[in-house]
């Protein structure tokens, strides 16, 4: 049976427990299996690591062990030096692994995985005993804390590791299932392998390779899908067996392993989903989330798609209603969008699976639906909020959330009082090549921020023409377009003091004044360009040792000068939408912690666009207030 799906922290070379969650989130995924050294050797602080993962909404799969001494320099320096055979560091391994199983207890991991070492064939081997002797030791201190062991396979074959498992006679002790393992030591086929090791299994990773053509010599690590394992069959395997089995996305090898973790998810969501529908964790009775979207036109269809991805990911979650006044919008079909995309082809729901709504108050009161998406014009997301809230939903709105300061705040005050996520789609907090901006912006790894511009421009929108045309409903490019790029300045290095503008409300450019951020942050938007102009979305941010570029016309949209060189940042291929719906849905589920946009912030942004009108209109400095 398929479990959850997450990635081996260290597969994402983080440096702290808040790179490891913004990597996650990037990845689209919503668990890890955590590598426990980082932790016990105090690098990362337990307590903020915690806590950090418990507010982010990140569940831990397992946790990893290593050995002090393993040198995978060749296979015959890692046959010497692996796992617990070298007696050199057996005393001082087995102490780190009582250290190891403490954290794991504290951190409530029910499952620890680890490399053996090179497990003898032949019962007579002297070193079979001596292996298993230490295994035995390792198991009981991990069984005494109610935690299992998971050995890694590949550097044994299925037989001898069987075999092994017998011997050793521990319940506690399982496999960890690594199928590109099997090829890089060329100890056989990794579906085959499976088969015969699968009663013990209780957690795989997903990672590919390709045996080496010169025996003696490692194999060689791909991206999943580039390798020789046999995925659809590999899959069916894990379907079919009676106990539920994680799985855990490795990649050790390559400088672009972010992208091919996300590779990965794709190869698994290609296999697997929709097949089976992942089961909530042992003892759960979680159900998977109810959600309803309100208006099903651009924004809306877009949602259902972001949702899509969302529960494509292993998100506990399912359409079950959607509302729109327009009878049209009601049947399923995309509207036109001009040059229409592959997915924009397929229907977009099943009229005759999900409960379809012409008044949204309707929807409001269906008791299946938990989450509510509101997608309607600007003026009736704050009424229909409301509604959703005192009927317990947890709410999703669009952007802007009003053009009323005091609109936003009302709702604010409403949604603490329901207890329940009311969260602004600011989508720009999502966008992969923005929270790598944020990122390098908070970690200081190419030094202080000297200056950044940003760009959003193109023509003004094509669908719901009558609404924006009308400035007093839509708030114009200041609230449909610039919001974006004011929300991630107030983000990065709000609050902002105060602004000089230069334009109207169709197109402006605002030098921000801001507590945290340089001198120079300006932002230009508009969409005073003629229909059929392309969309252009820019950031140019100059740091003391880089700059970094983005530009989304590019075939490599985000490029690094660095020492005189140029290279391209490779980024997954979700869109801030995506992710959003990610983190919504983590948020509702875990009921940890606050989501990463909150009305404060849109409270706080829609007083800082009113301010850039006002500076706009003035030709002088304005003070947000």
């Amino acid at each position: 049976m398929i479990g959850r799906l997450g990635v081996c922290s260290w597969s994402l070379q983080p440096t702290t427990a808040q790179e490891l969650i913004d990597k996650i989130r990037v990845c689209g995924l919503s668990h890890a299996q955590i590598a426990l050294g980082p932790i016990c050797s105090g690098r990362w602080p337990e307590n903020d690591t915690i806590e950090s993962l418990r507010n982010a909404g990140i569940g831990l799969l397992s946790g990893m062990m290593a050995f002090e001494g393993e040198d995978y320099a060749s296979l015959t320096s890692i046959k010497r030096t692996g796992g617990v055979r070298p007696d050199q560091h057996w005393e001082r391994n087995l102490q780190s692994a009582e250290a190891h199983a403490a954290l794991a207890e504290r951190l409530g991991l029910r499952l620890v995985t680890f490399h053996a070492g090179f497990l003898p064939h032949e019962p007579t081997d002297p070193v079979r005993g001596v292996m298993l002797d230490r295994l035995g030791a390792i198991a009981d201190m991990f069984g005494a804390r109610g935690i299992t062991l998971g050995l890694e396979t590949g550097q044994e074959t299925a037989s001898t590791l069987v075999g092994m498992l017998r011997a050793l006679g521990r319940p506690n002790v399982r496999v960890n299932f690594d199928p590109a393992n099997m090829l890089l030591y060329g100890m056989g086929n990794p579906v085959a392998a499976l088969r015969e090791l699968l009663e013990w299994v209780a957690q795989v990773h997903i990672k590919d390779a390709r045996v080496s053509p010169v025996p003696g010599e490692w194999g060689i690590e791909t991206a999943a899908g580039k390798g020789e394992v046999d995925w659809d069959q590999f899959f069916r395997v894990i379907e079919d067996a009676p106990q539920r089995i994680d799985l855990a996305i490795e990649r050790e090898a390559g400088q672009t392993r972010t992208a091919d973790v996300i590779a990965a998810r794709r190869v698994y969501e290609r296999h697997v989903w929709p097949v089976r529908e992942a089961p909530p964790p042992a003892g759960s009775s979680a159900k998977p989330l109810g959600v309803g979207i309100v208006g099903l036109g651009f924004m809306g269809e877009t949602h259902i798609r972001a949702l899509r991805s969302a529960i494509a990911s292993g998100r506990r979650a399912r359409l079950v209603a959607v509302a729109d006044r327009n009878p049209e919008r009601r049947t399923g079909r995309p509207g036109s969008r001009g040059n229409m995309t592959r997915d924009e082809a397929h229907p977009l729901f099943d009229p005759t699976a999900v409960r379809v709504y012409e008044d949204p108050e309707r929807l409001m009161h269906d008791p299946d639906v938990d989450v509510v998406s509101i997608c309607t014009f600007t003026e009736t997301h704050v009424p229909l909020a409301i509604l959703a809230l005192q009927q317990g939903k947890h709410v999703l709105v669009e952007k802007p959330v009003s053009l009323d300061s005091t609109a936003v705040q009302t709702l604010a005050e409403r949604a603490h009082r329901a207890g329940r996520v009311c969260m602004p789609a600011m989508c720009m907090r999502f966008w992969p090549a923005w929270v790598w901006l944020k990122n390098r912006i908070d970690d200081g790894s190419l030094g202080r921020l000297r200056s950044i511009t940003f760009q959003r421009l193109g023509a003004r929108p094509t669908w719901a023409e009558d609404f924006y045309a009308d400035t007093a409903r839509s708030g114009a490019a200041i609230f449909d377009l610039h919001i974006h790029d004011a929300d991630f300045i107030h983000w990065c290095f709000g609050p902002v003091r105060s602004v000089s503008s230069a334009g109207d409300e169709h197109h402006l450019t605002t030098l921000y004044s801001t507590e945290r951020g340089p001198r120079h942050v300006v932002a230009e938007g508009g969409w005073d360009h003629a229909p059929g102009w392309s969309f252009r979305m820019r950031y140019s941010a100059a740091f003391e040792h880089a700059t970094a570029d983005f530009d989304i016309s590019r075939n490599e949209p985000l490029i690094l000068t660095r020492e005189g060189r140029q290279e391209a940042v490779p980024m997954p291929g979700l869109s801030g939408y995506d992710v959003e719906w990610r983190h919504l849905l983590d948020t509702v589920a875990t009921g940890h912690g606050k989501p990463l946009a909150t009305l404060e912030d849109a409270l706080a942004v829609t007083k800082l666009l009113m301010a850039e009108a006002r500076s706009a209109a003035s030709g002088k400095p304005a003070t947000v207030s």
